[in-house]
């Protein structure tokens, strides 16, 4: 209403123009407004120190350091040019200015911290020191020796063999199968066997990374061919991994599977056998086919290494062997 109203008004008045506003003499960057208001810097998690070129980028991030005060602690109103206040509590607005600063930063970081914001308020000012727990003398030494980069796999089943090592030593070893996260291993010697049942044949790339324990990381890229058949149905070790070492103190534990194709499975049935013994003992038998199936093992077994057998029944009746799981118990 208004705007059409001094439209209406002004109809035919000349037109007049602001005067050009006096240039800006203020030199504190508080009153001419080139202050952020913050400092931002990368900062690395793990020593919460300044970040170097050797800190990792999974433990570096970027904080913004934020002074809490107001504008009555930089400036005198008498003289808001000169001099920094040698004694700005003295003046009667300060506190409370003060407080409501300090009260809108801790909101504003409070809100970031909920959203999951990156980016960080920091209350304060930046350290001074820089990362010293990443440096290249520390980084892992690693190689993989198995699948050898441009080999071509004419087997589902890959077995990868690792060695690494560390000054500080090897906290795990990360697997990505084209830049997919496929498994993380903990325990010595880091290897793993991995079923590539439903990946298609052709150029993939795996990663394979060592990390210790303050995230010092090298990584090496493999890249190589499947040339395999088709996998009939068969089962993927969820728990115990391929492979892996336990110890009877976990027992009792469960077992978990998980099949593939399951919609030509009837039932699976679970075998474990002693190495050396021609005896096999059934684990237990499951008929309901969910994603991951479970079967208890709860006595604990003897120190040992151990072969466990899914047999799988399938909806035509037909009986297949799947992957095998070869374990130790200590």
């Amino acid at each position: 209403i208004w705007q059409a109203f001094m439209k209406r008004a002004l109809v035919g008045k000349p037109v007049e123009s602001f005067p050009t506003p006096p240039a800006t003499t203020a030199k504190k960057p508080v009153l001419n407004g080139t202050d952020e208001g913050g400092v931002k810097v990368k900062i690395d998690r793990v020593s919460g120190k300044l970040a170097t070129e050797d800190t990792p980028e999974e433990v570096t991030e970027e904080i913004t350091y934020l002074q809490e005060h107001s504008i009555l602690h930089y400036i005198a109103k008498e003289n808001p040019d000169g001099p920094m206040p040698a004694n700005p509590v003295a003046d009667p607005q300060y506190a409370a200015w003060e407080a409501g600063v300090k009260a809108w930063l801790e909101k504003k970081q409070k809100e970031m911290q909920e959203k999951g914001e990156e980016m960080k308020l920091v209350l304060g000012s930046p350290p001074t020191e820089y990362d010293d727990v990443h440096k290249k003398e520390l980084r892992p030494a690693l190689t993989v020796s198995s699948p050898a980069n441009g080999a071509v796999l004419r087997e589902r089943i890959i077995d990868i063999v690792v060695d690494a090592s560390a000054p500080r030593g090897i906290a795990k070893v990360v697997y990505l199968l084209d830049d997919k996260l496929v498994n993380t291993v903990t325990d010595y010697p880091f290897g793993l066997r991995y079923a590539a049942f439903d990946l298609d044949n052709g150029a993939h790339k795996l990663t394979v990374k060592a990390y210790d324990d303050v995230g010092n990381i090298t990584s090496v890229d493999i890249a190589f061919s499947l040339e395999a058949a088709p996998q009939p149905p068969d089962v993927s070790w969820v728990a115990p991994r391929q492979g892996a070492t336990l110890f009877a103190s976990i027992f009792p534990l469960v077992v978990q599977v998980r099949p593939f194709k399951p919609e030509a499975i009837q039932m699976v049935r679970l075998f474990v056998q002693k190495e050396g013994d021609s005896a096999q003992t059934v684990l237990g038998e499951v008929a309901v086919i969910t994603d991951v199936i479970e079967f208890p093992w709860s006595v604990p077994p003897e120190p040992a290494t151990y072969i466990l057998e899914p047999k799988i029944t399938l909806h035509d009746g037909s009986v297949i062997n799947g992957t095998q799981n070869r374990i130790t118990v200590r």
